[in-house]
């Protein structure tokens, strides 16, 4: 019995003296600061194709359809985003950044132009972007 007690006591200072540590930023410029950290540089490194992606949160959809070489950067920060991105006809290169913070962001990027070549979107909260390049 005392056997039990000492072990009782032992696994209850270990558990107490073990903390773990949850951390909950609400501050969007606080996250926006963390993720846009070297985003040009890594862009500039890119040569060929290449893509990164970064998800935090439940139910983000990334989905990226292209015959072309492009770099593209795409950040989500929350839950139920959605990233679309399809080309398949075209020569030159894009070089995307996207990011979308907060809950239920949708981009949805159909063909490809001048004008998406150096595109950066950033999206919080509850927002559609549809581009459509012909």
């Amino acid at each position: 019995m005392k056997k039990l007690a000492f072990i009782s006591l032992v696994l209850f200072i270990i558990s107490g003296s073990v903390h773990s540590q949850n951390i909950i930023v609400n501050d969007t410029e606080t996250i926006q600061n963390y993720l846009y950290q070297n985003q040009d540089s890594k862009i500039e490194k890119s040569i060929d194709t290449d893509t990164n992606i970064y998800q935090i949160g439940e139910d983000n959809n990334i989905d990226i359809a292209t015959s072309e070489e492009n770099i593209q950067l795409v950040r989500q920060v929350g839950d139920a985003n959605n990233y679309q991105y399809y080309t398949y006809y075209n020569s030159s290169k894009a070089n995307l950044v996207i990011n979308q913070f907060g809950d239920e962001n949708d981009i949805q990027i159909y063909g490809h132009n001048s004008i998406v070549e150096q595109l950066k979107i950033t999206q919080t909260n509850d927002q559609r972007i549809l581009i459509y390049n012909y």
